[in-house]
């Protein structure tokens, strides 16, 4: 059993070390930078949810969150401090060891392209699977979401299934469900994973 099965207050302290980025647990002071990049227009469309967020909100998440022994957030930040995205683990099932992949954005502008986002998805599913003893990740994301639906192939993620999703504006879209098997290692493994831009 994870630690932080019985210990959720225990991921405040997490920091994953990358070559280019760490991942930070996601803290009170990073929320309004969350705030405004999921109220960036272009951001909030290739979310399901896209209600406007308010500190009052994220605030009010956040309390629930940090007791919240199924989820794990984290703020991308570059090696010189800045803070650029966000990435987490959630809706873990603990007994069937699975999570869902998701909370995924890189929200500053000058950081998009660079393979930032790969490398923090890296980080964070080897996290789930050897701190946290996941067997397998999933997380759906929208078909035409074309550098998204790269990337998470690159990383081993095979495409399961296709099927409608109302977002919280009340638009049927298509989604798409995906799934890692981190037994299998396979982020490791797959031939494109280096060459994926997020």
């Amino acid at each position: 059993m994870s630690e932080f099965q019985s210990r959720p207050e225990a991921k405040s302290a997490i920091v994953l070390a990358g070559e280019r980025v760490d991942l930070v647990a996601l803290a009170a002071r990073h929320l309004p930078l969350v705030v405004a990049w999921r109220n960036d227009p272009a951001i909030r469309q290739r979310f399901f949810n896209r209600r406007i967020f308010t500190m009052a909100s994220q605030l009010d998440w956040f309390a629930r969150y940090a007791l919240d022994p199924t989820a794990f957030c984290f703020a991308i930040t570059l090696k010189h401090g800045r803070t650029i995205g966000m990435v987490g683990i959630s809706k873990i099932d603990w007994r069937e060891r699975v999570g869902e992949f998701g909370r995924f954005l890189i929200g500053d502008p000058l950081s998009i392209g660079r393979g930032y986002g790969r490398e923090a998805a890296r980080l964070v599913l080897e996290f789930a699977k050897s701190q946290l003893g996941l067997r397998s990740v999933s997380l759906v994301v929208f078909p035409d979401n074309a550098v998204a639906v790269k990337l998470y192939r690159g990383l081993g993620f095979a495409e399961v299934s296709t099927f409608p999703r109302e977002t919280s504006d009340g638009v049927v879209v298509l989604a798409k469900k995906m799934v890692l098997n981190l037994d299998r290692d396979a982020a490791a493994r797959s031939p494109d994973s280096d060459s994926v831009p997020s």
